[in-house]
C-alpha cells in the first residue's frame, strides 16, 4: 500500500486507520463469544472469501472517514511485492535477522565458514554483517571468565607465596596448572565436545584443583629437608609417600564427575563439558605432576644454591678496609671502654649498702 498524504489528510485519516480497517476486514475481528454445551467458541466478522481474496475486490473496500466512506482505492496505491513483516532497529539503523540451528557441526567451524564467504561478496558499504544470539553471548562470556581466569592465577600465586614465605616455589607448584589444560582440551577432542561456558568455568576450577598434588609434595619435601634429609633423598621420600593421598583424592574427584560426563540424569547435557574438563585435567595434571614438579623444585634448588655461593664468595673476596679507616674505629672503641669504665667508677657506694 502506498499512502497519499495529500488525500488522507484532507479526509482526517491516518495511516494507522487504514490498517485497521483493512486488517479487519480481511483478517477479522473478534465480535463475541458463543457458549454451548460449556464450551466458548470465538466469532470473528470479516469480509466473504470473494470479496477479499483478489487485488481488485480489496480495492473496493470501503475505508471510514469523518465524511462517509470511501474506496481504498482513492486513497492509495496497491502493488503486489514482497515485504518484510515487520521492522527491526538496531543503533538507529535497519536490521534484519537471520537465524539458523547448527546440526551435527561445530557452531564456531560454521561461524568461520559463513564469514570467509561473506568476505568474497561485494557488499555495499553501509551494510555491516555481526553474528549476535548464542555466539555473541559465548564471545561476551570468554572474555569475562579469561580475566577470572587471571585473577585466580593472581590469587593462587598470592596464597601459596604467603603460605611457603617464598616467591619461587609458588611457580613449581603452579607447574600443574598448564598440563591440567593440556588434558582438559584433550579430553574435549576426544569426546567431540566443544568449549562452552561451563567448560571454561572447569578450565577454572582445575587452577585450584591441580595445585593440590603439587602442593603435598613440596611441602612435605620441605618438612624432610629441615629434619635434615638431602633435596634428592626428600624427593623420593615425598613422592613414595604422598603418592596414595595423590591418587585418592584425584580418582575421588574424576569417579565424582563421571555421571555428569557419561550423561546419567536431567540437565548433564548442559555440564557434561564441566565434567569432561575436570576429569581430563586432574588424570593428566596427577601423571604430569609426580614427574616434572620433582624436577623443576631440583632445578630451582640448585639455581638458587648457585646464586647463594656466588654472593658468599663475592663477600668473602671483598678487601680489608684501609689502614687509615681502623682508625676511628679504634679510636670510638677506647671511647666506649673508657665511657664505660668512667660509669663504673663513679658509682656510689654508700655505708648502709656494703654486705659481707
Amino acid at each position: 500500500f502506498h499512502v497519499d498524504p495529500a488525500k488522507i489528510g484532507d479526509l482526517g485519516v491516518t495511516n494507522d486507520d487504514i490498517a485497521q480497517s483493512v486488517r479487519t476486514l480481511i483478517n477479522g475481528s473478534r465480535a463475541t463469544v458463543l457458549r454451548e454445551n460449556g464450551e466458548d467458541t470465538d466469532i470473528y466478522v470479516r469480509l466473504q472469501a470473494s470479496d477479499r481474496t483478489s487485488v481488485d475486490a480489496i480495492r473496493g473496500i470501503t475505508v471510514p472517514t469523518r465524511t462517509g466512506g470511501v474506496p481504498l482505492s482513492s486513497l492509495v496505491k496497491l502493488e503486489v511485492a514482497s515485504s518484510p513483516t515487520t521492522i527491526r532497529r538496531y543503533d538507529r539503523l535497519n536490521q534484519v535477522l537471520i537465524g539458523a540451528n547448527v546440526v551435527g557441526r561445530n557452531a564456531n567451524d560454521v561461524q568461520a565458514e559463513i564469514a570467509s564467504k561473506l568476505q568474497g561478496q561485494s557488499l555495499p558499504s553501509d551494510i555491516a554483517v555481526s553474528f549476535v544470539g548464542q555466539t555473541q553471548q559465548q564471545q561476551e562470556g570468554f572474555s569475562t571468565l579469561i580475566i577470572a581466569m587471571l585473577l585466580s592465577v593472581l590469587f593462587v600465586y598470592m596464597v601459596l607465596a604467603s603460605q611457603f614465605g617464598s616467591f619461587l616455589q609458588p611457580l613449581v607448584i603452579m607447574l600443574a596448572m598448564p598440563f591440567s589444560f593440556i588434558g582438559a582440551f584433550l579430553a574435549l577432542r576426544l569426546t567431540n565436545i566443544d568449549l562452552d561456558i561451563t567448560g571454561m568455568i572447569g578450565l577454572i576450577m582445575l587452577l585450584g584443583l591441580v595445585t593440590k598434588n603439587s602442593i603435598l609434595m613440596v611441602d612435605f619435601a620441605n618438612r624432610l629437608r629441615e629434619v635434615g634429609l638431602s633435596k634428592h633423598a626428600a624427593l623420593e621420600a615425598a613422592g613414595a609417600i604422598r603418592l596414595r593421598p595423590i591418587l585418592m583424592t584425584t580418582l575421588a574427584l574424576v569417579v565424582g564427575s563421571l555421571p555428569v560426563a557419561i550423561g546419567i540424569g536431567e540437565g548433564t547435557e548442559f555440564r557434561r563439558g564441566l565434567s569432561i574438563v575436570l576429569i581430563g585435567g586432574l588424570i593428566t595434571s596427577m601423571l604430569l605432576t609426580l614427574l616434572v614438579v620433582p624436577t623443576a623444585y631440583s632445578i630451582l634448588d640448585s639455581v638458587l644454591t648457585r646464586i647463594g655461593r656466588l654472593f658468599r664468595r663475592r663477600t668473602d673476596d671483598a678487601p680489608p678496609p684501609a689502614r687509615g679507616e681502623t682508625a676511628p674505629l679504634q679510636q670510638a672503641a677506647a671511647a666506649n671502654s673508657a665511657n664505660g669504665a668512667s660509669e663504673l667508677m663513679s658509682v656510689k657506694i654508700e655505708p648502709g649498702d656494703q654486705k659481707l
